[in-house]
């Protein structure tokens, strides 16, 4: 599990280029911090970059 909402970040863009997502395209990330904690305390849209700039 992440610990950090930038590594969430990273994997969410990862799963969604998997899904035929498209660079330019946006997606809205959801979560909350710390992780476990069951509970959600932030949301972030975000456009998908191109491969390279991913890591």
């Amino acid at each position: 599990m992440p610990d950090f909402i930038e590594e969430m970040e990273v994997i969410a863009i990862v799963k969604a280029r998997a899904l035929g997502l498209n660079p330019g395209d946006y997606i809205l990330i959801g979560g909350g911090t710390p992780t476990g904690a069951g509970r959600t305390n932030f949301m972030r849209i975000v456009q998908l970059p191109e491969d390279r700039d991913i890591l």
